[in-house]
This record gives structure tokens, C-alpha cells and sequence, in this order.
């Protein structure tokens, strides 16, 4: 399985910095274009085509999931076409609907004069979401090599396009959704064709049925999870501005470029685990990957926080500057979200019903985090709200997940090592942007933290080899 593992996570994670990298691009590239009402209009758009894609087709992919992986060869087909079939129906309804109501809809959620983009986003969910399950299709028939490929086409044609139309129409905002909406439609014709041997329309009624009754706990626990990462743009729009939103959206992509790093693991790691768990090797080989990858992850969140100054600087977005400080904040409250695919015991104890109370109890958490926070602190008191749901939701996770199938960490090795990041981080906010000295500081910091994960076996020697090739793969 760690052959598997560590080859798998390198064809991922490689497709999907390459996809998320787009991302990074629109970070020094869309301000030049956008003011950051429309940023936090786009922001938000994207809040609400992700949420939507785990809701409208009601997280059957995660059931699909669940039992293509040790389905018989010939009855595999069946279970792809009924839950393609069943996705293309459910997204078709939903983006007639929402075509249909747009001034309405879109009034709801961006305020006035933006009832077009709302139509283009509209569009753009659809084929977005459809592009997810078909990205998905190729992760449950263990083809990375193709994954790759398909995830690199719309993720070039995606980046190309929606830079290029922005640049050139008068409504850049209008332009990068129509970029997108390109994008996915290349890539879902792209992954159709990949995969024609696999997919196809039909549905047979036992096997979606059992798929829905695996996946529909995790349809509203995947809109919590949501939710309690995105809540923050939706509240400050309410007790703020949009152009609030759109800082916080830009500060918030930043922090999760350390995270993304985790994409490929965590698209190697369910499938696997879903074929493994039965080994005795299983639960002590998650507990070191999940100890690896934190301490690696976490490092590079402070990197990225500690020269957010510095890159603003750069960049000459002076108008961003205050989103430094929430970038620190932020990359953990976005790692602590990923981490969870180390503790399986609710997916292979099939008892999804405790991922739904774990992820409505962080929503609401969320929630009150953000309004408590916002109103005393304004967007700092966001970045902490994010942090206080993040860990509230991987805390619940472990402590309900752990008896149904233990991964034995070392949780006061990792206690350590999360203090000794703290530290770090509050004394680097306080240092000056720009200086020598300053830059020689952080970079101390970030060698006393990589130092102390080596010390303290989060990261044992003989593994940075492994960690390397899962961390910066070669191409498929």
C-alpha cells in the first residue's frame, strides 16, 4: 500500500496544484483588473458553486466511492452510470432553476447590477460540478495517470481563458466567469471521452439506491463542512462590505496555497484506505503520514505567513496590505480541514451519520465564531473565527472517529509542535516587512520549526525521501 500511496498522491497532488495553481495565478494577476467589490463578488460565487456541488447531487460520488473500488469487474459500469446519470439530472434541474430565478438569486447573494455574472455562474456550475465527478471517476478506477492529464487541461484552458477575458472585456468580472465556464466545458468533454469505457446513462435502481443511503448523511455534513470553512464571507458581506469580502477572499486563497499540498495525499489516501483498512500495517502507517504531513504542511504555512508582507510588497497592492496578519490564521484553519482523511473509522464503519453531527456542530460554531468575532475584532476577528471552527471540526472528528477505527498519533508530540508554531507566528507579525534583519528572523523561525519536527520524530530522516516525492511529483 505505500507504493501505492506515495505513487498515487504524486500523480494527485501534481494534477492538482497544477489545477489549484490557478488560484495562486489570479492572487498577483486579477487585483490588476478587479476592484475588490468585484474580488469578493467572485469570492463569493465560488463559495456558493462549491457548496453546490457537494449539495445538488447529494454527495453520490462518495457512495460510488464506497463500493466501485470492491465491486465486481462487471458490475462496476453499473454503479458509475447510476450515479452519473443521477448527478447530470440533479444539476440540470438545479441550473434551469437558477437561470430561471437569477435577478432574485443573484440580488440575494451580490447585491444589485450583477444579475449577468450570476447567469454565467450559473452555467459554470453546472459543468464544474459535472467535472468533479468525472475527476472523481478516475480516482475510484485508480487511473492518476489520466486524472493528471484531464486535470491539466482544465486547469490551462481555465487559467488561459479566464486571465485572457478579463483582461480584454470591459466587465472583467463578466470575463473570468465566462473563462471558467470554457475551462469546464473542455475538461468534462476532455474526461468524457477519457472515460467513455466507464461512464454512460442508465440507472439501476438498487445500487443508487444503496449509494444515497451511504451518501445522503454526507451531502448536509459536506454543506456544514462547507459552511464552516465560508461562513466568514457571507457574515462579513452582512455586518461589512463587499469589498471586506473581497480582502478576506484574497487573504484566504493565499493561506491555502500551503494546504493544497495536501491534495494529492488526500485523493490517494480515501481509496486506498477503502481497499486497506483491513491490513494490521494500515492504522500505524496513517498515524505517521498524518504526523509527517502536518508538520510539514504547518511549516509551510508559516513560511507563507511570514512573507505575506513582503510579497504584497512585491506586488504593489498596497490596498491588500492589511490581509498580511490573516494569512497565519488562516493556513492552519484551512489545513486542520484536510486532515481528516487520516481518520477513516466513519467511512469504513459506514457511519456517516456521525461525519453529519460532527460537521452541523462546526457550522454552527461557525456561525457564532464569525458574529461574536467580526463584530469585536472586524476581519481579524474572521481569520480567528475560521481557526476556532477549523479545530472545533477536526477535534469532534478524531474523538468520534477514533473508536471506530484507532490511528495511533502522537498527540502530545504534535501539541508541542503547534505551540512552538504559535510562538513563532505571533513574534513574526511583529517584525518589520521588508528589512534584513526582519528576513533573517523569519527565516531562523522556520528553521527552528523544520528542526524541531525532525527532533521531535514528527519527521524521521529516512522519511524525507518519501515526503519529497509526495510533495513535488513528477509528472504522469
Amino acid at each position: 500500500m505505500i507504493r501505492q500511496l506515495v505513487g498515487h498522491s504524486a500523480a494527485y497532488t501534481f494534477a492538482n496544484l497544477a489545477s489549484r495553481g490557478t488560484i495562486f495565478v489570479w492572487l498577483l494577476v486579477l487585483p490588476r483588473f478587479m476592484s475588490s467589490a468585484d474580488y469578493g463578488a467572485l469570492g463569493l460565487i465560488m463559495t456558493v458553486v462549491a457548496i453546490g456541488a457537494v449539495g445538488v447531487p447529494l454527495e453520490v460520488s462518495q457512495g460510488l466511492a464506497r463500493y466501485y473500488p470492491t465491486a465486481l469487474e462487471n458490475e462496476r459500469r453499473g454503479w458509475s452510470k447510476s450515479a452519473w446519470t443521477f448527478t447530470l439530472l440533479a444539476v440540470g434541474l438545479t441550473c434551469v432553476a437558477s437561470l430561471v430565478f437569477a435577478p432574485a438569486l443573484s440580488r440575494l447573494l451580490l447585491g444589485d447590477h450583477y444579475v449577468s455574472e450570476f447567469r454565467f455562474a450559473a452555467a459554470y456550475f453546472a459543468l464544474n460540478t459535472c467535472f468533479i465527478f468525472l475527476q472523481h471517476q478516475f480516482r475510484w478506477a485508480f487511473r492518476p495517470r489520466n486524472y493528471t492529464l484531464v486535470t491539466l487541461t482544465f486547469a490551462v484552458a481555465s487559467l488561459l481563458l479566464s486571465i485572457g477575458l478579463a483582461a480584454t472585456l470591459s466587465n472583467p468580472l463578466e470575463g473570468v466567469l465566462i473563462g471558467l465556464l470554457s475551462g469546464a466545458a473542455i475538461g468534462v468533454a476532455f474526461a468524457m471521452i477519457s472515460l467513455r469505457d466507464v461512464i454512460g446513462l442508465g440507472v439501476d435502481a438498487s445500487k443508487l439506491s444503496r449509494m444515497l443511503r451511504f451518501s445522503l448523511p454526507l451531502m448536509p455534513a459536506g454543506i456544514a463542512l462547507l459552511l464552516s470553512t465560508y461562513a466568514s464571507r457571507f457574515i462579513l458581506k452582512d455586518l461589512l462590505t463587499l469589498a471586506d469580502v473581497g480582502l478576506f477572499t484574497w487573504a484566504s486563497q493565499l493561506a491555502n496555497i500551503a494546504p493544497l499540498l495536501l491534495l494529492g495525499v488526500q485523493a490517494a489516501v480515501t481509496p486506498l484506505v477503502m481497499k486497506h483498512h483491513g491490513d494490521a500495517e494500515t492504522p500505524a502507517l496513517l498515524a505517521r503520514s498524518f504526523e509527517a504531513v502536518f508538520a510539514a504542511i504547518l511549516a509551510t504555512c508559516l513560511a507563507i505567513g511570514l512573507f505575506a508582507p513582503e510579497l504584497i510588497q512585491l506586488l504593489g497592492y498596497s490596498s491588500y496590505a492589511k490581509c498580511a496578519p490573516l494569512v497565519l490564521i488562516l493556513g492552519p484553519a484551512y489545513l486542520l480541514l484536510q486532515l481528516y482523511v487520516f481518520f477513516p473509522g466513519f467511512a469504513v464503519a459506514e457511519r456517516t451519520r456521525f461525519q453529519l453531527i460532527v460537521s452541523v456542530i462546526a457550522a454552527i460554531g461557525a456561525v457564532a465564531f464569525n458574529y461574536l468575532l467580526i463584530g469585536m475584532m472586524g476581519l481579524t476577528g474572521a481569520a480567528f473565527a475560521s481557526l476556532a471552527a477549523s479545530a472545533l471540526f477536526f477535534g469532534l472528528w478524531v474523538a468520534f472517529s477514533q473508536p471506530l477505527y484507532p490511528v495511533p498519533a502522537r498527540w502530545g508530540k504534535l501539541a508541542l509542535y503547534c505551540v512552538l508554531f504559535a510562538a513563532c507566528a505571533i513574534l513574526g507579525r511583529n517584525l518589520a516587512a521588508g528589512s534584513w534583519l526582519a528576513m533573517c528572523a523569519k527565516i531562523g523561525m522556520l528553521a527552528l520549526l523544520a528542526g524541531a519536527a525532525l527532533a521531535l520524530g514528527l519527521i524521521r530522516a529516512g522519511q524525507l525521501g518519501t515526503i519529497i516525492r509526495m510533495g513535488i511529483p513528477k509528472p504522469a
